[in-house]
């Protein structure tokens, strides 16, 4: 890094001022990001190259005194705050109540703190359905941008959780993600230039994982795009092999910080764990095969807690489910749809027998009978569809035999109707039972269904017997509404949403497994009812904590329904409904996974597993009694990751509290008040007083041009794109052009609770919490910053001093050679009048000069004999910053000294792993010896890599950076 070029510094490029925010090495050359200071470029954010254009350091020495006329020398007051809002706060302290709005609880503080502790936070949070991996995620971010080390973020999610998680973030955080669907990538194309990234433009960006699989070229787009922070959520959906796992790694690559939520880390395959792992850290796991690892290899990657770990600590916030008894909730099939269950189990008796595609035999065997359990109509369609098969296949003796006999079962089910069926009777019973009639007042129910047949026909059979008319297409002005796999992106967005809100027509939403996961229901929905079962109880755990999560205040209810054949042969069939519900609740009572029970840890394959055993004739307790996969590699990875846990509770540290002394002058609250109003009373046409509107509880800011084109507003979409700045279009609808801001927690979370039920807020909080990510409070900071033109640095006088005493106010700086700045130390030096000098810390010079009950009587200050000591005041300045260069420079070698030596053990022990895997292979295995040959020189090549990382993040850069800020003169006035 050329010695000039460092964070912090002002530089003069194109004739302009600039500070640099970041400098990264690309080869031979130096790559500057800076941010405008000047007028004509103030806040506008650019790239220069070192060599491909001159860049003019501009030196801290060389600077003007100017005196401050303003009353209480509020200006200086303000810009001195301002500066210092604007230091990134590197450290280990960590004051999680400055970040968000909801108080974290200590597991969730935890996990935070094992990512933050790292040099890269690289984290898997595998933590149990509802409790609140998306805060987890909320509070690394906030932490890591406050600290200046996270800019850019990425987060990738399903299509039904995008709102859900831009929301959550914005509430709680005030962090700004954009959404970038097809369409929205679409509409800013057409707004920049043809060969720019359309990634490159806004910082900090949300997209469903679905949007970049169905286009190739966005990933040639993210392939250019550098983050700082990537969020995967649900990552479970990344864990195969497949396009969505090679997007990950792509995105692992280019990024620093990488996090992965989901509630179902592995399949009960070491494979599918390793490969997550592997995202978190590329040579965590060896083994191309991913099943050779130890506890002492994935440790530090993961964090799961489960609910009864943490119910304790949660206590009334987490209500228990209630399970409605079965008595309530079953019903005997009627003469007719026993008449065709018979037929159906001659389907299953023929199958057994039957060879060729499995899922083809499993059809026949259970499938058909799950199908009509659910609804005729799903029968039906399932049966013309396996007709239309068959007139394909070859075997036509064999084909006659199947084909004949599910055509009697079409002609027998043609006539039936959902509306008409016993489980629709019963679903009747208990809408009944809750109150549910389709009015305002019904209770709002989650209805789940396997089958999106069944999900088509129960809306229509519902909204016929309660002659539901509804007009309007819009989910929110809806009474029943229904999504499923095939809904469109949008239409599922706003269908959830919809229903989440409290203040909305909905009153039920049928939907099938697209709802099943990360959706937070349960702040206006206490009732579930699973319409149909799956033979998965991976798949009913996850949708029971749609409502069972951290936040539901009221019991949850949920209801199984269940209809009986009467018919002994299918006693095993129903024995294994009752089972199922009774291990769900078992996991709900112990510290169990929800995968753990049967050891398969995939939904697809408990089902198939279930179904499989019902078929041999086993009787259901037979089926259930013990788990399924009982080989040697489930139950190993089972063994470490419960060892891995064990360990990381007990070696977690605790969360530090604030111990780095207040460097703000003013609270957020008044910062913005009295900024706000000092900017009115000097520039009143461009500040309007009447903009800012002051209440006890809260703000009220009407935004001028300048914020609205700063924060992205709509109503200039032609013009340039701030993109570091821009929030979301969804705020902008629900703030309009006023935006209310509170410091009170209790009023903030008071105003998230009510975008609950409010429909015209979908879930988006009208009021900001002023924290110190907070973007308006940003924009005046930034505005604030510059209230003092380049080269100027405001000279006050304090009657609290002698007269003849001047303190120079510095911000030292220490930055690493990776750029990334260290520790910064606001700092005076007191120079008396015969040159005696002493160092101040920060503290003391506001103890001591008392700013904020200063006078100021503008009598003029000698500003000639002030300027003369700058140079002397900087050269003490700057030996006072190479001491605590030094001092930090000993600490980061022992730092560093040691993680090179736990590195090098590492790398030791995997290269003894690749030998032994190596001593293993036969002749014949060209193949696999090739691949073990290639791992291990990348391994020697990472390590270099990681060693480079390392030096480069904790080497010191040449020298530290000292900037005068303020100068106070002593003396009565």
């Amino acid at each position: 890094m050329d010695k000039k070029l460092a964070p912090s510094s002002r530089v003069r490029v194109r004739g302009a001022d600039w500070k640099i925010q970041k400098v990264t090495q690309q080869g031979k050359v130096q790559v500057i990001h800076c941010l405008g200071l000047d007028s004509l470029v103030r806040n506008q954010e650019r790239i220069f190259v070192s060599g491909i254009e001159p860049i003019e350091v501009i030196n801290p020495e060389d600077v003007k005194l100017i005196g401050d006329t303003s009353n209480s020398y509020k200006k200086t007051q303000l810009y001195l705050d301002a500066r210092l809002r604007s230091l990134p706060v590197p450290g280990q302290e960590v004051d999680w109540g400055q970040h968000c709005v909801a108080n974290p609880y200590e597991f969730q503080k935890s996990s935070a703190r094992k990512a933050l502790n790292k040099i890269r936070a690289r984290l898997l949070i595998a933590d149990a359905v509802g409790l609140g991996k998306t805060l987890q995620v909320g509070m690394i971010l906030s932490e890591l941008m406050k600290r200046g080390a996270c800019d850019r973020i990425l987060v990738l999610t399903k299509k039904s959780m995008l709102k859900q998680f831009q929301s959550e973030l914005w509430n709680q955080f005030c962090i700004p993600l954009v959404r970038m669907d097809s369409e929205a990538i679409s509409k800013l194309r057409t707004r920049i230039p043809s060969n720019k990234n359309p990634f490159d433009i806004y910082h900090r960006v949300i997209l469903s994982i679905d949007t970049l699989k169905q286009s190739i070229k966005y990933e040639h787009f993210l392939k250019e795009v550098e983050w700082d922070a990537v969020v995967i959520d649900e990552a479970h959906n990344v864990a195969g092999v497949s396009q969505s796992y090679r997007l990950a790694k792509l995105l692992s690559e280019r990024s620093r910080h990488f996090l992965l939520t989901t509630a179902t880390p592995h399949n009960g395959k070491k494979e599918t764990f390793a490969r997550l792992l592997r995202l978190i850290e590329p040579y965590s796991v060896l083994d191309p095969d991913g099943v050779e690892f130890d506890v002492e290899d994935i440790k530090e990657h993961f964090v799961m807690r489960l609910k009864e770990e943490v119910r304790e600590e949660i206590g009334k916030n987490m209500s228990p489910v209630k399970i409605i008894p079965l008595a309530e909730t079953k019903i005997t099939a009627n003469a007719k749809e026993q008449e065709i269950f018979e037929k159906i189990y001659q389907l299953r008796v023929d199958a057994k027998s039957k060879k060729g595609r499995k899922d083809s035999v499993r059809l026949l065997q259970y499938g058909f009978y799950k199908l009509f359990l659910s609804a005729p109509e799903a029968f039906r369609s399932t049966i013309q569809n396996r007709i239309q098969v068959l007139k394909k296949k070859e075997d036509q003796e064999e084909i006659d035999s199947e084909r004949k006999k599910l055509e009697e079962l079409f002609t027998l089910c043609e006539s039936l109707e959902i509306q008409k069926s016993s489980r629709f009777l019963i679903f009747l019973e208990n809408l009944k039972k809750l109150g549910w009639n389709g009015s305002p007042q019904s209770p709002r129910i989650l209805v789940f269904t396997e089958y999106v047949k069944t999900e088509k026909a129960l809306f229509s059979a519902v909204t016929s017997h309660f002659k539901i008319q509804d007009s309007s297409s819009a989910p929110m002005d809806r009474t029943v509404i229904c999504i499923d796999g095939s809904t469109p992106e949008e239409e599922v967005q706003n269908s959830i949403e919809a229903f989440a809100t409290g203040g909305t027509k909905v009153r039920m939403m049928i939907a099938t497994d697209v709802a099943s996961e990360g959706l937070n229901l349960h702040s206006n929905c206490h009732h579930i009812i699973h319409y149909d079962l799956p033979w998965s109880i991976i798949t009913l755990i996850q949708r029971n904590g749609r409502i069972d999560r951290i936040g539901q205040k009221e019991t949850p209810e949920v209801r199984y329904l269940k209809v009986e054949t009467g018919d002994p042969k299918y006693h095993s069939d129903e024995r294994v409904f009752d089972l199922l519900t009774e291990k769900v609740e078992e996991i709900n009572r112990i510290k169990k996974e929800a995968g753990s029970v049967l050891k398969l840890f995939d939904p697809k394959q408990e089902e198939e597993a279930i179904g499989d055993r019902v078929v041999e004739g086993k009787n259901a307790e037979q089926i259930l009694e013990k788990p399924f996969s009982l080989d040697e590699e489930t139950n190993q990875l089972l063994e470490m990751i419960f060892a891995a846990r064990k360990t990381e509770m007990e070696e977690v540290e605790p969360v530090l509290p604030l111990s780095e002394p207040k460097r703000e002058i003013f609270s957020h609250r008044e910062f913005f008040v009295e900024g706000y109003q000092y900017l009115s009373s000097i520039r009143p046409s461009e500040y309007p007083k009447e903009y800012l509107r002051v209440e006890e509880k809260f703000l009220e800011f009407t935004p001028n041009d300048e914020v609205k084109k700063r924060l992205g507003s709509p109503e200039f979409k032609n013009d340039l794109i701030y993109g570091a700045t821009s929030l979301p279009l969804e705020v902008w609808k629900v703030m309009g052009n006023s935006f209310r801001i509170s410091d009170r927690k209790d009023f903030a979370l008071g105003e998230i609770a009510r975008a609950r039920v409010d429909k015209r807020l979908g879930h988006w909080s009208p009021t900001l919490f002023l924290s110190r990510q907070n973007p308006i409070l940003g924009w005046l900071t930034d505005r604030l910053s510059l209230e003092f033109s380049r080269g100027e640095v405001p000279i006050i006088n304090s009657s609290n001093l002698p007269a003849g005493t001047l303190i120079y106010l510095f911000f030292g700086q220490i930055s690493s050679k990776a750029g990334e700045i260290l520790l910064v130390i606001p700092h005076g030096i007191r120079v008396e009048e015969n040159k005696k000098h002493t160092y101040m810390s920060f503290s003391q010079i506001m103890s001591e000069v008392k700013l904020g009950k200063l006078v100021n009587r503008k009598v003029p200050i000698d500003l000639r004999n002030a300027e003369i000591l700058i140079p002397f005041a900087f050269k003490k300045s700057m030996e006072s910053m190479k001491i605590e260069m030094e001092k930090l420079q000993t600490e980061n070698r022992n730092k560093a000294t040691a993680y090179i030596r736990k590195f090098n053990q590492w790398k030791k022990k995997k290269e003894n792993h690749i030998a032994e895997m190596r001593s293993r292979v036969m002749t014949s295995q060209k193949a696999r010896a090739e691949a073990l040959d290639e791992l291990r020189k990348q391994l020697d090549e990472q390590f270099e890599h990681r060693k480079e990382q390392i030096h480069n993040q904790y080497s010191l850069y040449d020298e530290p950076l000292s900037e005068l800020v303020l100068v106070i003169s002593g003396g009565k006035e």
